[in-house]
């Protein structure tokens, strides 16, 4: 943080084509979606878990946009599920 404010990278680096790197990603991911959140999200989040090799899906029923929360128990059980399944993997 500068004086006047937050400092960006000079120069900025675009960040290109990443929805066509997802395949080459090797590491698992999570996603996690609100059931009842924008279609356009429920999308992308969907289009990201299927793009990568080992992604994962989770849906929170009765959610929207923030599961996390709306649902902390929920969206919790959630991620320590996965990082539990991934420490199970790499160890």
């Amino acid at each position: 943080m500068g004086p006047e404010g937050p400092v960006l990278p000079t120069p900025a680096v675009p960040v290109t084509e990443t929805w066509q790197r997802l395949s080459s990603l090797d590491l698992p991911v999570l996603g996690i979606a609100g059931s009842l959140d924008a279609a356009d999200h429920l999308r992308m989040v969907r289009e990201l878990t299927t793009s990568v090799p080992e992604g994962h899906l989770v849906s929170v029923e009765n959610t929207a946009h923030y599961p996390n929360l709306e649902q902390p128990a929920t969206f919790n059980e959630a991620i320590n599920s996965f990082l539990g399944d991934v420490d199970g993997k790499i160890r």
